[in-house]
């Protein structure tokens, strides 16, 4: 911990200590009457010379990673009753504040870089040095220093025309997409090596609707009486009339109605063990045992024991030609079609 803030210490007065004496310099400059002999000559004999050519960015970076470094890290950890560790805390963070304020003059102001660096990145500097920046070479681009080597020496209305082309790399960028696009057209297009957009469309929506529809089994094939819910659907209803005058019409009658000495009428107000589409398929999956009622767990698949009990309660209110006598408790439907 007190390593950290030695080194941040020793950083920042250095850093403070050279910052100060680049601005008495650059007063100097201002005052002089050779400014470009100065900024060659007379700059590096009065700056302390370490935090040259970038390095003194460098190190205010360093100074502010290691404050925030000990003030993010080390200091939450320390009890807050230490006043002395909260003091470090509180200096550390303006010290971080002013060095980032510094960094962004070095980085981003022709001003700050000046004073600092004894950098001059202004446009009429660099015109003047006529010297290409490394983002020139290697984009190969011609400054604007340069306009008088391909001006045509056409000019209309102040607007001069320059025999300036795109530089290769673009061009060849530029031929490469053709390439691509002719490449495409042979493989895509005319020899169908590959599918189209609308056949890859097709594929994926068909293997969308395959796993839908598996996901559907599996949440078919898990339905119980907690999570049924009561179908409406004709094709569903239809086929839970099917299982019922297979499994269900021996004893309840194939209209529903019933048949004597054997099963309820399903088809009056009267109940027994409930009439709402749960404990519908809960009577039809477990069975009555009292009552002589088969349990059709693992005869009949969930799914369709769902469109069985739907069924069983579209029965209300019909007209079965023998219907057997109310048992069981009258009850309004809970479920209506």
């Amino acid at each position: 911990m007190y390593l950290f803030l030695i080194v941040s210490a020793a950083f920042a007065l250095f850093t403070g200590l050279d910052l100060m004496n680049r601005v008495d310099v650059y007063k100097e400059y201002l005052s002089a009457s050779d400014k470009e002999g100065f900024w060659g000559q007379q700059y590096a004999k009065h700056r302390l010379g370490f935090l040259r050519s970038g390095i003194g960015a460098v190190l205010i970076m360093a100074v502010i990673l290691v404050f925030l470094i000990f003030n993010l890290v080390v200091l939450p950890k320390a009890p807050s009753a230490s006043w002395y560790l909260w003091t470090i805390k509180v200096l550390g963070s303006s010290i971080g504040v002013g060095v980032l304020f510094v960094l962004n003059a070095v980085l981003t102001l022709d001003f700050g870089k000046k004073v600092i660096l004894g950098i001059d990145n202004s446009a009429t500097e660099k015109a003047a040095k006529r010297e290409l920046t490394w983002q020139d070479r290697i984009f190969q681009l011609r400054p604007t220093f340069m306009d008088a080597e391909v001006d045509l020496k056409e000019d209309f209305d102040g607007i001069t025309e320059l025999d300036n082309p795109p530089p290769p790399w673009f061009m060849w960028l530029f031929y490469s997409t053709v390439l691509f696009a002719g490449v495409y057209m042979v493989r895509y297009a005319w020899m169908k090596y590959e599918p189209s957009q609308t056949e890859e469309y097709n594929q994926a929506y068909a293997s969308y609707q395959a796993s839908k529809k598996a996901a559907m089994g599996k949440a078919e094939a898990s339905v119980d009486e907690n999570t049924v819910t009561l179908q409406t659907d004709k094709a569903k209803l239809a086929e839970g009339e099917t299982v019922f005058k297979t499994k269900c019409a021996t004893c309840h009658g194939p209209d529903g109605g019933g048949l004597a000495g054997s099963g309820a009428n399903l088809t009056d107000e009267y109940w027994i063990h409930g009439n709402s589409v749960k404990e519908v398929f809960k009577t039809i999956r477990y069975g009555v045992l009292s009552a002589g009622m088969v349990a059709w767990d693992g005869q009949i698949p969930p799914d369709k024991m769902r469109s069985v009990a739907s069924y069983v309660l579209s029965l209300q209110g019909t007209k079965p030609a023998n219907p057997q006598p109310p048992k069981g408790d009258k009850m309004e439907p809970k479920e209506k079609f």
